[in-house]
Parts: structure tokens; sequence; C-alpha cells
């Protein structure tokens, strides 16, 4: 049942992140009316921060469906923070690499649209590859990292690795866009790191902290039930629980002590 819930999860987190990244930047485009370009972007980087990680979380906790798997326990482990791992590996190497990176629309833009222009101008307009939102879409992941591996990296330290590839290999790719590939983005301000700094890293912490207690809470529980089916494992079927199962030294009142050698 956990894998069947696991794999009926993918495909629904895949869609809710390509819809977010489609819907967000058109409404705030066409529906929202920001006065500023700076406001425009802060809108869309905290829309998308905030709805990725609901989705991710809201995803890893649906495994407890499954009665046998309760929350924060052995058995959710290996699969709700299996796929919080697989998330943000995908997003680091799948996301970073092929969309932010390669960056698949301006291929074809340059590519197929260009050559098929008719005049010099569209033709100009499609092979550049324009920044526009480029700061928005990279300060939102940077932020989705901050929160998910801070609130999850205390049972899964494993995440904290991912998250130091990612931004060892996001000031890499920031600097190859922005100097090689990419036209200068339009003015802005500080509004995003602001952001970043006095919102989301503080909430980040106050949840690690959260998250912590949830964890280590779950330890005793965890502890207390294996030990309680190891004592009943001894309890001979059928028998009182007092009373011991027979052993290889006696018939269950006992244990004979082995003989001592001579």
């Amino acid at each position: 049942l956990s894998l069947l819930i696991n794999l009926a999860l993918v495909v629904p987190v895949i869609l809710g992140n390509v819809m977010l990244f489609v819907t967000v930047p058109l409404l705030a485009e066409r529906m929202e009316r920001h006065t500023t370009f700076a406001a425009k972007e802060l809108a869309i980087m905290l829309k998308l921060i905030f709805f990725q990680v609901y989705n991710s979380v809201l995803a890893s906790f649906a495994f407890t469906i499954d009665p046998s798997i309760r929350l924060f326990e052995r058995a959710w482990y290996t699969v709700g923070g299996a796929l919080i791992a697989n998330i943000l590996f995908g997003d680091a190497i799948f996301i970073q690499v092929i969309l932010d990176w390669v960056r698949v629309g301006g291929i074809f833009s340059r590519f197929c649209l260009a050559p098929r222009a008719k005049t010099q101008l569209q033709m100009d307009r499609a092979y550049v590859d324009e920044a526009d939102i480029y700061l928005a879409f990279r300060c939102q992941l940077a932020g989705k990292f901050i929160v998910l591996t801070l609130m999850f990296g205390t049972a899964i330290p494993l995440l904290y690795l991912m998250a130091a590839f990612y931004f060892w290999l996001a000031g890499w790719i920031d600097r190859t866009n922005l100097l090689r590939h990419l036209a200068p983005p339009p003015r802005t301000d500080a509004a995003l790191t602001r952001a970043l700094c006095l919102y989301v890293f503080p909430l980040s912490l106050a949840l690690h902290a959260l998250a912590a207690l949830l964890f280590f809470s779950s330890l005793p529980a965890e502890a207390e039930a294996a030990l309680s089916h190891t004592a009943g494992g001894s309890v001979r079927a059928g028998g009182a629980p007092g009373e011991l199962a027979p052993t290889d030294f006696g018939s269950g009142e006992s244990p004979a002590p082995p003989p001592l050698p001579p």
C-alpha cells in the first residue's frame, strides 16, 4: 500500500509544481497589476515558496493513510522521508540543470522560431533569451531548499548535503546565465533578498525547532513499543503475561544455569 501511495503521489507533485510555474507568473502579470517590477517579483517568489513547500509536506504526510505507518516513526522515513529527499534531489538536478541552465524554452525559440521570423526585429527578439523574472524563480527555489532542509534535516541529515550541493551548483549556474546566456534583467531592488532574510529564513528556523521536538519526541514511544514487542515474544503462547516461555534449560518455570566446567 505504501509503494502504491508513493507512486500515486509522484505525478500530482510534478503536475502541481508545473501548474504553479505556469499560473503564478500569469496571474501576477495580468490580474494582480503590481505597480513595480520588484513587487511582482516578490509576490511570485513568496507564492511559489509557500505552495511548493505545502505541496511537498502534504504529500509526505499522506503516507499516514496506511494504518501501519505513523508520522515520524521508522516506517514513515522509508516512504515520506524518502519522498522529501527525492523532491529536493530532483529540484537540484532536473529543475536547476535542465530548466534553469540548459533552458529548453530558450533553445527552442532560438533554433526553431528565430529562423522562421518574417522580420529582423522578430528574429532578434526570438533569439535573445530574456531574463525577466529569472531572479524570482531562482530565489524561490533557494527558499524552498532552505525551508525543507531545515524542517526535515534533523531527522534526515542527508538533506544538508543535498542543500550544500544545490547552492554550490546554483552559484556557478547563475554566473553563467547572467553573464553569458541571458539579456540583462530589469532593474529591481533588494526586496527578494530582504524577504528571504527577514521572513523565510526565520520561519524556517522556527519550523526546524518545532520539527526537531516532534522527531525526538517520537523516539521514546518507538523504543517503548519495540521493548514491549520484544518482551511479548518471551511470553509463552497462551500463557499468563508473567509466565516465561520454555527455554533450552527448563520447561518454563525458571531457566537453570549452565553447569560449571570441572
